[in-house]
């Protein structure tokens, strides 16, 4: 449990560091004082750290009202919209939703990465600010859908100095994209992100020197937003709850759905096509040579027809493995790793191409979301927020989550 707080920089943590009987906070450093677990009001944050935090809670609720219109999931969106146009992008408008909302929980991803750390005073300002945007919004429980209610929850479980589920199934997703690219591919991308970054880095460490010495109580923050907090709050709990709901509803239809497959099913290749799709990015198809044209006598293999080629699925642990022939010249299957058409059927074999298509173009939109950005914009504004970057922690936080293997 973190119940150890720094007067300092806010940082939470189980113990502090003790050095010759003092003790030290594990994040700046700074010698902890005895008066620590007092009223946090004694807690400092710089002015430039609440600014970066602040602009990036903006810049994700900007991606958020991006793709709740993308969605058209309400036809009077546009006169609810709350922020102003700050994302700049070329291609803004050939963005589709689901792309949308992946650039959205990119910026979430950053969010994170400031939020975690700061006291809970400080959160709960970030918390008001995303009651009144709510509110202002005019989302309830009635009108909100599933899909985008999980985006509220994730983005308010932030603003929790939570967000652990979310992060994980995030680097999870990435994870799985990033290892379907090439090296070549993987080594391109990594370069476009770090040039794009580069300029916006200057301008930051410009930004942080002018607000040296300033803490948050120097600048003025909120107050952006038409809604009430409290209306907000109350409206949220309601589309929390009807959600967890739904949620509870679902699990116990799919453990009923489960123990009605595994008592009554009597279709394993069914059951295999299923359990293929389930994990697609572990396959890939080749064309693979399946009949080699020779046959072994005993002492040499002699040439007997033309070779034959079919399109084969692979699971990957094998494709890069030799394949074996047995004495007529058939490849040899590794069953439960190679299928042909003829193991899947023809319905299940289009199923699973289908599949593969639509890992792949999610794959490749989400690996262009972390190197857009924003254009005709000199003051390093960029694709997710209000600035581009929001401290040099934070840059390298997103490139290694981009990247990580």
């Amino acid at each position: 449990m973190l119940n150890k707080k720094c007067n300092n920089c806010g940082f939470q943590q189980k113990e502090f560091l003790n050095l010759g009987g003092r003790n030290y906070c594990n994040h700046c450093n700074s010698e902890i004082k005895s008066n620590n677990n007092k009223k946090q009001d004694v807690i400092t944050i710089s002015a430039y750290e609440s600014q970066s935090t602040y602009d990036l809670l903006y810049g994700s609720l900007e991606w958020l009202e991006l793709y709740v219109e993308k969605a058209n999931y309400y036809p009077n969106w546009k006169n609810k919209k709350q922020l102003p146009k700050t994302i700049t992008r070329s291609d803004i408008d050939s963005i589709d939703a689901t792309r949308m909302r992946s650039m959205f929980s990119t910026s979430l991803t950053s969010l994170r990465s400031l939020a975690r750390s700061k006291p809970d005073f400080f959160l709960e300002k970030l918390q008001g600010e995303f009651y009144k945007w709510l509110d202002g919004s005019g989302i309830n429980v009635d009108n909100c859908p599933s899909e985008l209610t999980q985006c509220l929850i994730n983005l308010f479980e932030i603003l929790k100095g939570k967000g652990e589920e979310f992060a994980k199934a995030r680097r999870e997703e990435v994870r799985k994209n990033i290892e379907k690219m090439s090296n070549e591919e993987r080594q391109t991308k990594f370069n476009g992100i770090v040039s794009a970054y580069q300029e916006p880095l200057e301008n930051e460490e410009k930004r942080a020197k002018s607000l040296e010495g300033q803490t948050y109580r120097d600048i003025s923050f909120g107050n952006n937003f038409g809604g009430d907090a409290d209306r907000g709050k109350e409206k949220f709990e309601l589309i929390k709850r009807r959600l967890e709901s739904s949620q509870r509803e679902a699990g116990r239809r799919r453990d009923y759905d489960e123990m009605e497959t595994e008592e009554f099913s009597n279709d394993p290749r069914q059951t295999l096509i299923e359990n293929i799709k389930k994990n697609i990015d572990d396959y890939e198809f080749q064309e693979v040579i399946v009949f080699n044209g020779h046959y072994w006598d005993g002492t040499k293999w002699v040439e007997y027809g033309n070779e034959k080629k079919e399109k084969i699925l692979i699971h990957k642990s094998v494709v890069r493995l030799e394949k074996k022939y047995n004495q007529f010249g058939a490849l040899e299957f590794d069953h439960g790793k190679m299928f042909d058409k003829q193991k899947i059927g023809e319905q299940g074999w289009v199923e699973i191409e289908q599949a593969k298509l639509r890992s792949e173009k999610n794959s490749s939109h989400q690996i262009q979301d972390y190197s857009g950005r924003r254009g005709g914009n000199s003051g390093g504004k960029g694709g997710f927020g209000n600035p581009l970057i929001w401290g040099s922690s934070v840059v390298i936080s997103l490139i290694g989550l981009a990247f990580v293997k």
